[in-house]
């Protein structure tokens, strides 16, 4: 455990470890990295094209130009458009393509309905990929990332279920988070996804 990145890299470095691999640090200019991946979400996008507060950009989109990698992340959605617009940004931009993929969805029975909920990052995105993979989903529920969900509220979505006659999916994250004794009564389960990186190869030759 670190205080910062700064302490970890320290740290790691004290310790023998040859690489060091960072999560959301890309504007921590405290920090000189050998590689960076800009990564986006394809439905999310860049929302209004705004920065924070007004919007989701950290930073101009105009700056991929001084970048040489880029991620798009999600269900294969809008790709191709949003390809257009990286390259008219930067036309030698590497892009990378991942693809969420659910490890148990052959569980899910396909003639029933759903009320679903999860608090992630991009719940719109965990919606596309159910519907993707045919399953029907009659009730959403979206909480702000990292929710810790409240009695009230896991009532609620329970009771929406038995409602509208319906079984209940949540993410792995999501289920991690929920009270035990949610867990225990085997009324909500959770679909199990992996990224995968559709061009593995050309990531690992470019990273090479």
């Amino acid at each position: 455990m670190a205080n910062n990145r700064i302490e970890a890299l320290n740290k790691a470095q004290i310790e023998g470890y040859e690489f060091a691999i960072l999560d959301d640090g890309l504007q921590d200019m405290s920090i000189s990295c050998d590689l960076n991946f800009v990564c986006f979400n394809n439905i999310n996008w860049i929302g209004n094209g705004l920065t924070i507060p007004s919007g989701p950009l950290r930073e101009n989109i105009n700056n991929l130009k001084n970048y040489k990698h880029i991620f798009l992340n999600g269900n294969l959605e809008n790709l191709e458009n949003i390809k257009k617009i990286i390259k008219k940004i930067n036309s030698n931009l590497i892009i990378h393509i991942g693809e969420y993929i659910p490890l148990n969805i052959d569980t899910f029975n396909k003639e029933d309905d759903y009320v679903i909920f999860s608090g992630i990052g991009n719940h719109d995105t965990f919606v596309s990929m159910i519907k993707k993979y045919g399953l029907n989903i009659k009730k959403e529920f979206e909480f702000p990332d990292h929710y810790i969900y409240s009695t009230s509220e896991m009532d609620n979505i329970l009771n929406q279920a038995e409602y509208l006659n319906c079984k209940i999916i949540t993410t792995e994250k999501d289920f991690l988070r929920i009270n035990k004794n949610y867990k225990n009564i085997n009324r909500i389960k959770y679909i199990k996804s992996d990224l995968k990186i559709i061009d593995e190869e050309k990531l690992i030759n470019s990273i090479i």
